[in-house]
């Protein structure tokens, strides 16, 4: 499945959208579990839709919330997965 998210205003300089179609270039090719796959970029009139698997987990912000506590172990391994993917991404 998936789903239309993160539209992308083009009024951006030629350079910016040059920028835009590279990073969807790159994320096209990365797979790993904690990297939302993208699909497809689509160039409307006015803005880039991004079509992305659909990830029906919900908002991360919304299951903070919902949370009443973190222990320590489990704050810890949020920035850990965080600064892998992160190294994922950038290397």
């Amino acid at each position: 499945m998936m789903e239309v998210r993160y539209p992308c205003y083009l009024g951006l300089s030629r350079d910016d959208e040059n920028d835009v179609r590279n990073e969807a270039n790159i994320m096209k090719t990365l797979k790993h579990p904690n990297i939302i796959k993208l699909k497809e970029m689509i160039e409307g009139h006015r803005y880039f839709y991004l079509v992305v698997e659909l990830m029906p987990g919900g908002e991360l912000f919304d299951r903070i919330i919902k949370r009443s506590h973190y222990t320590e172990k489990y704050a810890l391994q949020v920035p850990i997965r965080l600064i892998f993917t992160n190294t994922i991404v950038h290397f």
